[in-house]
């Protein structure tokens, strides 16, 4: 397996795994939905969610997987 696939693995995973609603005791609901997924990145809209989502943001997430040789 080639450091691509593995990265396209994480990234995948990662996207696939923060879709949806988060909620912490002491903030707001919020909202993170995929934007834009690349084959080494993915943009994150984040949104507070009181009670209406509101407020968006956007982040993006680089992924990097390099083989490591002895």
């Amino acid at each position: 397996m080639s450091a691509e696939q593995i990265q396209d693995i994480a990234l995948d995973t990662i996207v696939e795994w923060m879709d949806g609603y988060f909620h912490a005791d002491e903030r707001p609901q919020i909202r993170i939905r995929p934007a834009d997924v690349g084959t080494d990145s993915a943009v994150f809209t984040v949104e507070e969610c009181d009670p209406f989502p509101d407020n968006a943001r956007k982040f993006c997430l680089t992924v990097t997987a390099e083989e490591i040789t002895d």
